[in-house]
């Protein structure tokens, strides 16, 4: 009972960071000032060059919201909203592979003895699964960086103020 106790944490974990991942490129909603404004991430108070970047809002979409401050243009927009769209497809299957490979390693612990080969194999896949979501999204916002010209670049870091 306690091994099914643990089993269901361990699920739970990683299907939050699971959906937390896959869905990490939706737009935000919009804040009581409309897009952009108020939601997560703004300093009260200091005005729109002070937004502080968080994983409330991913880059990309962030880039979507402040499409006006960043000048871009129509075919920068189309393209960022590409390749967002591309990603939330490539996660939300990621998203599906990894909730069938959680249920066969919960198959494999319940047994009666536990073949931790098995297990082992199980483990390091959905670690792989996590790692491939990861970079994905890692190499989307390149992508999407990869689009801005250097003036933009310099009011995206403006707009997002430093990283920890």
């Amino acid at each position: 009972m306690r091994r099914m106790g643990s089993l269901a944490v361990v699920v739970g974990a990683v299907s939050l960071v699971v959906v937390n991942l896959a869905w990490a490129q939706q737009p935000p909603a919009p804040g009581p000032m409309g897009p952009g404004m108020g939601g997560p991430g703004m300093m009260q108070g200091r005005g729109p060059a002070m937004v502080r970047f968080s994983a409330d809002q991913p880059l990309l979409s962030f880039m979507l919201t402040r499409q006006a401050d960043l000048g871009l243009t129509a075919d920068q927009v189309r393209e960022l909203e590409a390749l967002r769209a591309g990603f939330q497809r490539e996660a939300e299957a990621k998203a599906a592979d990894l909730r069938t490979a959680e249920q066969a390693l919960g198959r494999v612990v319940e047994a009666d003895r536990v073949d931790l080969a098995r297990v082992e194999e199980q483990v390091k896949g959905i670690a792989q699964l996590q790692a491939d979501l990861r970079l994905g999204r890692i190499r989307t916002v390149e992508r999407g960086k990869a689009l801005l010209t250097p003036e933009q670049v310099t009011k995206l870091k403006a707009l997002t103020g430093p990283r920890s």
